[in-house]
């Protein structure tokens, strides 16, 4: 069965919000502020975060790698944003550097798995709050943590949500191939 494979953009590919948490820091902005947050988003320069958060582990060039391999229906980039423009910069910048890459851009308001259909696909991400929304829709997730040096497997984790744990996007082929003939289902609330 091939499945989706929907990817992040910050967190994941480039390292923007390491990079603008530490300016918002500056900016005296209280990152526990939605608001405050969600306004810094909407006014700063896209191209020069995107810049100065850099590529994450050669990110752009796995990609490329998981795109060309066949081994998905459709290698998806699926990101949040707080404006228009944000979703523009990303999706040209992405553009640039992988010129059949599908780029989706949701608004921040959207979960994730409501724009697109979670089930059986698979959504690699950097937040805990999107991997288990996904889960619970019937999709596969990976959380993507950069402090982490090998693919962790769910049963490893000792816990209910079986999600997996990575640094690398090229990992996303060995999740892929163990659940190749497995159909997942939308899971119940309790």
């Amino acid at each position: 069965m091939k499945r989706n494979l929907y990817i992040d953009f910050d967190g994941v590919i480039f390292d923007t919000i390491t990079f603008a948490f530490l300016e918002m820091e500056k900016l005296k902005i209280d990152i526990k502020d939605n608001e405050m947050v969600t306004d810094y988003f909407k006014k700063v320069n896209w191209y020069y975060l995107i810049e100065m958060g850099g590529i994450i582990n050669d990110s752009l060039k796995k990609i490329e790698t998981l795109n060309n391999s066949l081994e998905f229906d459709l290698v998806c980039v699926l990101t949040h944003r707080c404006s228009y423009q944000e979703g523009v910069i990303k999706e040209a910048n992405l553009m640039e550097a992988i010129p059949n890459l599908k780029v989706i851009t949701v608004p921040k308001k959207i979960a994730k798995h409501h724009a697109v259909l979670a089930r059986n696909n698979i959504l690699i991400d950097d937040d805990l709050k999107k991997i288990l929304g996904w889960i619970e829709d019937g999709g596969i997730g990976i959380l993507f943590n950069q402090k982490v040096n090998t693919l962790i497997y769910p049963y490893e984790l000792n816990q209910e949500q079986p999600y997996f744990i990575t640094n690398d996007l090229l990992d996303i082929l060995k999740v892929n191939e163990e659940l190749k003939e497995k159909h997942y289902v939308k899971r119940k609330k309790a």
